[in-house]
């Protein structure tokens, strides 16, 4: 599969960013994803719907490489940043401010640089008295904030959000749903 999509006049329009081809996943002899197909570029919002249980937060992991594929293929562009919100958290022991350091020292940013931009988000996410809590001391909807946060100390390229509302507070809901549209204008 090709990075780039060209128009007929050989004109890039678009990034492919993920690929699935008859994507099959089991689970304990149930089949919990048959024969997906799906095609998502640079820019592209999609959700994924359904009753609890049909298999969303499976295919999100799968796309983020997680979860193993029981059949099909799932291309993902290795040149992409990718971002994984997901619903459910570990309960670390480490505080709010030693994980987030260590996500930005990993990212390749220095010490300063994660400290100031954490502490934009922690204001954002009304989070500025929780940074010295250790994460399984916190509310699910805090510990939510703090999947957040990780996710979006540098920009990502894509972003693979399973719930990450859930739980938590209208006012940090409202700067979260800003925060991604103003990304996806971007082309995120």
């Amino acid at each position: 599969t090709c990075n780039l999509l060209f128009d007929k006049g050989g004109i890039c329009v678009s990034q492919l960013v993920i690929d699935v081809q008859g994507l099959c996943k089991y689970y304990e002899g149930r089949t919990i994803l048959q024969n997906v197909n799906l095609r998502v570029e640079q820019g592209d919002a999609i959700a994924f719907i359904g009753h609890n249980g049909t298999g969303k937060s499976t295919m999100l992991r799968m796309l983020s490489g997680l979860t193993p594929v029981s059949n099909g293929k799932i291309y993902r562009n290795p040149h992409l940043k990718f971002a994984f919100i997901p619903e459910h958290f570990p309960k670390l022991n480490l505080t709010v401010e030693q994980y987030i350091e260590c996500c930005g020292l990993v990212e390749g940013m220095n010490k300063n640089q994660v400290h100031a931009r954490a502490d934009e988000l922690y204001s954002l996410f009304y989070m500025e008295d929780m940074v010295d809590v250790p994460i399984k001391h916190l509310s699910k909807g805090t510990i939510q904030k703090v999947a957040v946060i990780q996710a979006l100390l540098t920009r990502p390229d894509v972003m693979l959000l399973d719930e990450p509302l859930a739980g938590q507070d209208i006012k940090s809901q409202k700067n979260f749903i800003k925060m991604v549209k103003d990304l996806n204008d971007l082309g995120v």
